[in-house]
C-alpha cells in the first residue's frame, strides 16, 4: 500500500504538475512510464535478492527507497521529478515478489485464490488514498506536506517489518546465494515461461497491466480534462473506483478457488475490453453520472485480475520456481505497464480526441482475453 501511494503522488497531481514542474500534465504518462520500468529492473534483481538476504531485507530496502523518492518530490525540477519516479518503481518492483513466497509458504492450495486477492487489495487502497488524500493536502498545506506525507507513510510500513524477522516462514529464508546479475535472472525466467501455462499468465498479465496502469495514470486527468471534473472531484471519483475494486478482489479470489480461475480470469478480461471500447464514445458529451458509473466499472475490471493470476501463478509453477515464476510474470507486467502510459499519452497529445488511446488499450485487453480463452481448465 505504501509503494503503490508513492507511485500515484505525481500522476494524482497532473492537473498542477506543468506549475509546480514546467511538465504539461497530459505528459503524466512518462512519468508513470519510468515509474515501471524502474518497478522492472527491480523486478529481475528481486528474486536475486530475496534468495541472498531474504524476503524480509527486501521489503526493508524496498521502503526505504519508497520514502528516498517521495522526498525527491519536493525539489521542484523536472529531473528530479523523474528521478523520484525511477526510486518509488525501484520500489515497486519487488513488492509481488516477495509477497508471492511468504503466502506460499503460509497458505494452503484452496485458499490461495482468497488470500492472494486481499494482499492484493493493497494497490486499490493504497491508489484510492493517493486519490483522496493528495489533492486535499496539496490543497491546504503544498507540496511539501504530500511528500511528508507519502514518506510518512513508507516509515510507518518500514516499522511495522521490525517484528518480521522472527515470523518470516522459512521457506523465504533459503541458505543464503550470492547475488545474480539481471542476465542471469532472465535465464532464469527464460527456464520457466517454457512452461505453457506460466507463458499464458505472462500474456495475460501483459495484457490486463497495460490497461490497469494506464487507467490509474491517466484517469484523474482524463476525468479532469475530458469530463468537465475538478481535480477534488475526479481524486474522489478514483476513490471510489479503488475502494470497490478493495472489495472486488477477494470475492473473485473466492470465487476462483470454487468455479476455476480461468473462468474468472476470462470474464475479467471480456469486461475489460468491452469497457475500453465504449469508454471514449461515454466521454464525448455524456452527463456526469454516466461517465461517473462508466468510470466506476472500467475501474474495477482492470484493476481486479492481479490476485486471481498470482494464484494460478503459485499453483501451476513448480513448488521451487515460484519466486522466479512471480518475479518473471511482474517483470512482464512492469515492462508493459512502462509502455502502455507511453502509447495512451502519445496517441492522446496527437489527436483531438481519446479514441484512439482506448482503442489502444483494447488491443491490450483483446491479448489478455485471448490468452485466458488459451489456459487449460483448473
Amino acid at each position: 500500500m505504501a509503494a503503490m501511494f508513492a507511485t500515484l503522488v505525481a500522476p494524482v497531481m497532473a492537473p498542477f504538475i506543468a506549475t509546480l514542474y514546467g511538465v504539461e500534465g497530459q505528459y503524466i504518462g512518462y512519468y508513470s512510464s519510468t515509474v515501471h520500468f524502474g518497478s522492472f529492473v527491480a523486478a529481475l534483481l528481486s528474486v536475486s535478492l530475496i534468495k541472498s538476504i531474504g524476503a524480509v531485507k527486501t521489503l526493508k530496502i524496498a521502503l526505504l527507497l519508497t520514502i528516498v523518492g517521495s522526498l525527491l518530490l519536493l525539489v521542484r525540477h523536472p529531473s528530479t521529478l523523474f528521478l523520484s519516479a525511477l526510486v518509488v518503481g525501484l520500489a515497486f518492483g519487488p513488492m509481488n515478489p516477495i509477497s508471492s513466497v511468504v503466502l506460499a509458504a503460509v497458505c494452503p492450495p484452496e485458499v490461495r485464490g482468497r488470500i492472494f486477492s486481499i494482499k492484493q487489495g493493497a494497490v486499490p487502497i493504497g491508489a484510492g488514498l493517493a486519490a483522496l488524500l493528495i489533492p486535499l493536502t496539496y490543497t491546504h498545506f503544498g507540496l511539501n506536506a504530500v511528500g511528508a506525507l507519502s514518506a510518512g507513510i513508507g516509515a510507518i510500513a518500514l516499522i511495522l517489518t521490525i517484528h518480521f524477522n522472527r515470523a518470516e516462514p522459512n521457506a523465504s529464508r533459503p541458505e543464503a546465494q550470492p547475488f545474480q546479475g539481471p542476465l542471469t535472472m532472465l535465464a532464469g525466467f527464460q527456464r520457466t515461461f517454457a512452461l505453457r501455462e506460466l507463458r499464458k499468465m505472462a500474456w495475460i498479465s501483459c495484457g490486463m497491466a497495460g490497461v490497469q496502469f494506464t487507467f490509474g495514470s491517466t484517469t484523474i486527468y482524463i476525468l479532469v480534462s475530458e469530463g468537465g471534473y475538478s481535480v477534488s472531484q475526479a481524486g474522489f471519483i478514483f476513490s471510489v473506483v479503488m475502494v470497490l475494486s478493495f472489495f472486488i478482489r477477494p470475492t473473485l479470489g473466492t470465487l476462483a478457488d470454487r468455479i476455476g480461475a480461468r473462468v474468472v480470469l476470462v470474464g475479467i478480461a471480456a469486461a475489460t475490453l468491452a469497457l475500453s471500447l465504449a469508454f471514449p464514445f461515454i466521454l464525448n458529451g455524456k452527463p456526469g453520472p454516466i461517465i461517473l458509473f462508466a468510470t466506476i466499472l472500467f475501474g474495477v475490471s482492470c484493476f481486479a485480475w492481479n490476485g486471481v493470476a498470482l494464484s494460478v501463478l503459485a499453483n501451476r509453477a513448480p513448488p521451487d520456481r515460484i519466486a522466479e515464476a512471480t518475479a518473471g510474470m511482474m517483470a512482464v507486467t512492469l515492462l508493459s505497464a512502462s509502455l502502455a502510459p507511453i502509447i495512451f499519452t502519445w496517441l492522446l497529445s496527437q489527436t483531438s480526441n481519446a479514441l484512439l488511446s482506448y482503442l489502444a488499450l483494447a488491443g491490450y485487453a483483446g491479448l489478455a482475453l485471448y490468452s485466458a480463452l488459451g489456459l487449460t481448465k483448473d
